[in-house]
């Protein structure tokens, strides 16, 4: 049961790393993209592509570049780091850890509600119930009284 339980974490926890670091990569690469518009509205002026010119494509979009960099370390950078919680918790036996990752999991989902939260929400679970565990096992954080060895 343990080790399906990692293995299915570790699965579930890849495709969401790189759903992440695809994610930020996107922004990353649009943000450095001179050709890229910022913070364009619905009647911005038309651009055209010459034969000369430093652009093969353009892209815009209606958010500001402030707006890409705050986005994109809340949502895939918080992916990254509940993640990085949560495996650390399991490898680690340290169900603080497990329940953070977890509970920034959760957080995750709800900003994710409409794409990939079944794969959040799942991930979230099984640190969760990793934490549980841990928490009850014999000389685990929190199961001896204070004061006894």
């Amino acid at each position: 049961m343990r080790s399906a339980m990692l293995i299915a974490a570790a699965v579930a926890s890849s495709i969401m790393g790189l759903v992440a670091v695809r994610a930020i990569s996107i922004t990353v690469t649009e943000l450095a993209d001179p050709c890229w518009e910022w913070g364009a509205s619905s009647m911005a002026h038309p651009h055209y592509l010459s034969a000369g010119g430093p652009c093969r494509h353009i892209g815009a979009s209606s958010e500001t570049k402030n707006r890409a960099v705050v986005r994109t370390i809340i949502v895939p950078g918080g992916i990254l780091v509940g993640i990085a919680l949560g495996a650390v918790g399991v490898m680690r036996s340290k169900p603080a850890f497990a329940f953070s990752g977890a509970a920034l999991m959760f957080v995750e989902s709800a900003l994710l509600l409409f794409s990939l939260w079944p794969v959040t929400v799942f991930l979230g679970i099984a640190f969760l119930l990793d934490g549980i565990r841990r928490r009850r096992e014999p000389g685990a954080m929190g199961s001896q009284p204070v004061g006894t060895s």
